[in-house]
């Protein structure tokens, strides 16, 4: 709830699906045409235009899908040494700051959502994302 209330967000009506790799591939694929699992997918079912400036909209409410993946989540947990739990609830949220409209295809997007993920993390009470690999000092065998 805290996240929704930064978020200024009066309504919401979200679907939060938890799948394997699996099938968040075939999502992945069929949706956005890029074989392989991903860690979040977002669907906005607000209708055909999204737009604060659509007449008998309230911008403030979203409707959509997240689709995360746990096991991507557990993977990518131990890469940054933290918590799957954690690493699932950054999924989820980063899904709902792309049904709020933000978006992390340019340099400046990515930097803008990444802030605001901290900012969700910190209100929910969790750790900053971890989003450097950790220097690793144990040789390959």
């Amino acid at each position: 709830m805290a996240a929704i209330n930064l978020l200024k967000i009066t309504e919401a009506d979200i679907s939060l699906v938890i799948v394997n790799d699996k099938e968040i591939a075939e999502l992945h694929e069929a949706w956005l045409g890029i074989p392989g699992p991903t860690d979040v997918l977002s669907f906005d079912l607000s209708g055909p235009q999204r737009s604060q400036h659509t007449l008998h909209r309230n911008p403030n409410s979203i409707r959509g899908e997240i689709i995360a993946s746990a096991e991507t989540a557990s993977r990518e947990a131990l890469v940054y040494h933290w918590s799957q739990d954690h690493e699932l609830t950054y999924y989820l949220l980063h899904g709902l700051l792309h049904l709020k409209g933000y978006n992390d295809q340019t340099p400046s997007e990515r930097i803008s959502m990444r802030r605001k993920e901290r900012a969700l993390m910190r209100a929910i009470g969790l750790p900053s994302p971890p989003r450097r690999r950790p220097k690793t000092t144990a040789v390959q065998r």
